[in-house]
């Protein structure tokens, strides 16, 4: 058992020794989108940028992660009454900060391109947008939305309307990869998608789905 033991922890201390441990800065666009149940979903522009950390086991295998900042949302359209009582519009934009969990590998030693695939845990610190309202006789009228993550109730001819916001926690499965154009600098293209519904009762389901090429930079 003993033998074991030591075993064990002179290959965990030599994996650490040999890990190469490397940190960069990421920005990006692309576009952002919802799948959703029922209503018509339009894309919208998406922005990342962030602080990444890779740790490097051997010439092939690294572990990523990192904390960003990426603005998601999209404009949808034709909610049904069954879910939304007076909701027949939404567009909104959200703003979150995200910690990506990601594995990755290279197909041959010296490549230039490296796969990732793996999770994100996302919290959603702001965000605005517009509602549109039926005011019960076939005409429409707009309101703000000062923060989606937040009830918000709007009077109009003595009747109120509300807002339901949409959770602040998000979780979701990523997969991308990178292309080294020089010594320090990649491009990278990833897509996610949410697995959680993010709570909104104006429809049956919602969740986030992304699309972002980013341009990174190593300092080490």
């Amino acid at each position: 058992m003993k033998k074991v033991v030591f075993i064990t922890m002179f290959l965990a201390c030599h994996a650490v020794s040999y890990a190469q441990i490397n940190y960069g800065v990421e920005i990006g666009g692309g576009f952002s989108n919802m799948r959703v149940s029922n209503p018509n979903v339009t894309e919208k522009f998406g922005f990342r940028g962030g602080f990444n950390l890779s740790i490097l086991t051997n010439s092939v295998y690294y572990f990523e992660t990192g904390i960003a900042y990426e603005r998601k949302g999209a404009k949808l359209t034709g909610f049904i009454p069954h879910y939304a009582e007076n909701v027949r519009n939404m567009n909104v934009a959200f703003d979150y900060v995200e910690i990506p969990l990601l594995f990755g590998f290279k197909t041959r030693k010296k490549s230039a391109l490296t796969w990732k695939w793996g999770f994100y845990f996302a919290y959603g610190f702001g965000g605005s947008g517009r509602i549109a309202f039926d005011d019960g006789s076939g005409q429409l009228f707009e309101e703000k939305i000062t923060n989606v993550f937040k009830d918000q109730s709007y009077v109009r001819n003595g009747e109120t309307y509300a807002f339901r916001p949409f959770s602040r926690w998000d979780i979701g499965a990523k997969l991308g990869y990178d292309w080294r154009i020089f010594n320090r600098f990649s491009i990278g293209l990833y897509g996610s998608i949410g697995l959680l519904n993010l709570g909104q009762p104006d429809d049956k389901r919602m969740s986030n789905a992304s699309g972002i090429i980013s341009v990174r930079y190593a300092f080490k």
